[in-house]
């Protein structure tokens, strides 16, 4: 089922079924402005596609979470991945997208989301602009300056990737009591989770989960020295609900359980 139905208003979509002899080749662009709980998929692609959010609001899901997502975000869809996404029941969106076949993947579209506000002249080209089949070339060059405005955003990640990681890192450090989510952690600094996730390990060596574990480990080690601390208590100080919870992670880290670990110390 082609999601470009006639439920939808303003429907503009130019096929060009065309890849050029390089590496990359434009397939398909287009605009719409979509009808209340217009859905797409699960589906999977063969090609890559960034729609950019003129106005409106709507979800994308992709393997890895779901992504609420308005006015100058751009969601992009990898060839061989499933993704589904749909517009909201009182603000749909209005997007414009951009299809391409592109090899090898560039490591700036392996973000399932990005805020990038300069590219909407990119795309209102696209919403603009009668774009006939002989148009292709022109295509292509659009594609190729969504690619610069994309890697520019990314090579300023680049960066301050390393700031970025840190200030990330210091965030957990100081938040081991707390229930801090790492998914939210990873929106707040613009990043899906994956991307976070692998970004995170490069600099800091652990992911942000393993980190945050061995940080509230640590902690409750040094806790556990304590006499005067109840094991539950330390299991609260340390952001676990329970002691049946922080139990199971902490034998799971050391070895031995929290009681054990205290008789060795005072053994030693």
């Amino acid at each position: 089922m082609d999601e470009h139905t006639a439920t939808n208003k303003e429907v503009v979509k130019y096929s060009f079924y065309y890849a050029n002899e390089g590496n990359m080749g434009p397939v398909n662009c287009g605009q719409m402005q979509c009808t209340p709980n217009h859905r797409f998929g699960p589906n999977v692609r063969s090609y890559y596609i960034v729609h950019f959010v003129f106005s409106g609001k709507g979800v994308f899901y992709s393997q890895n979470g779901r992504y609420d997502l308005t006015r100058d975000w751009c969601f992009i869809i990898r060839p061989g991945e499933r993704n589904t996404y749909e517009a909201d029941a009182i603000d749909p969106w209005n997007y414009a997208w951009l299809g391409f076949t592109c090899e090898p993947c560039p490591s700036f579209l392996e973000a399932d989301i990005l805020y990038l506000p300069q590219a909407r002249p990119i795309f209102e080209k696209i919403r603009k602009e009668y774009i006939s089949y002989g148009k292709q070339w022109y295509i292509l060059s659009l594609i190729g300056n969504l690619f610069t405005v994309i890697s520019e955003k990314d090579s300023a990640k680049v960066n301050t990737r390393f700031d970025t990681m840190m200030k990330a890192k210091t965030e957990i450090e100081n938040s081991f009591a707390e229930n801090l989510n790492i998914n939210e952690l990873a929106y707040s600094y613009n990043m899906d989770r994956s991307y976070f996730s692998k970004s995170f390990k490069r600099v800091i060596g652990f992911s942000p989960k393993e980190y945050q574990t061995k940080v509230r480990m640590d902690n409750a080690a040094i806790f556990l020295r304590n006499p005067s601390l109840y094991i539950g208590q330390i299991a609260l100080d340390t952001g676990y609900p329970d002691v049946i919870s922080f139990s199971k992670a902490f034998r799971k880290h050391f070895n031995c359980s929290p009681t054990e670990y205290r008789k060795r110390f005072y053994q030693e």
